[in-house]
């Protein structure tokens, strides 16, 4: 199951990636160098391999022969604060919310538009009641997924990273957080 959800999440993504023409571009664009994976798999075993991760695909189908439509990556962890929540602006201690990161989210480009991004999503929210806070980021590039997490599943913006300046040298996670939107929704109707 795990070699399939890696294969099903490059695959979508590709697929996205060509049908809104974002990635490989002659100078290497978004997806990376020509002929790379628009995620790696490595990236994809970090995700799933990552101490409180939590994996699950979405099926479609027929009920006697399900097939992945899609799946997604989570982070639970026990119970930390998010330090970078928009309530811990300004300097502020941490809320104490009980904050989830969605790590990877993908849904095959044949099933876009009929609502199985929406359904998985608050399947998500049921599973994890003890979630007040959930945290996500997309490129900039990525209009689709903007406007699916914003309008779509009810995130609101809470930064966006500008891309670095050529020639900066830069370390792999400020380089990860270049060029991203970050997203949070807060469950206020949890208690805490």
């Amino acid at each position: 199951m795990r070699e399939q959800f890696i294969t099903a999440l490059q695959a979508a993504f590709r697929a996205g990636a060509a049908l809104y023409e974002v990635g490989d571009s002659p100078a290497g664009g978004p997806g990376g160098a020509a002929g790379e994976e628009i995620i790696s798999r490595a990236e994809v075993a970090d995700a799933l391999d990552a101490p409180g991760a939590v994996a699950y695909t979405v099926d479609g189908g027929e009920a006697e022969a399900p097939a992945m439509v899609g799946g997604l990556v989570l982070q639970i962890p026990a119970a930390h604060p998010d330090p970078h929540s928009a309530s811990a602006a300004d300097g502020d201690e941490p809320s104490g919310d009980h904050v989830g990161e969605l790590v990877l989210f993908f849904v095959d480009v044949h099933c876009h538009g009929q609502g199985i991004g929406r359904r998985a999503w608050a399947a998500v929210e049921e599973l994890h009641p003890e979630i007040t806070t959930w945290v996500t980021h997309t490129p900039t590039f990525e209009k689709r997924n903007i406007h699916f997490y914003r309008d779509v599943l009810g995130f609101h913006i809470t930064a966006v990273t500008p891309p670095l300046a050529p020639g900066v040298e830069a370390t792999p996670e400020e380089e990860q957080r270049a060029d991203m939107v970050r997203f949070e929704k807060h469950l206020t109707h949890r208690a805490s």
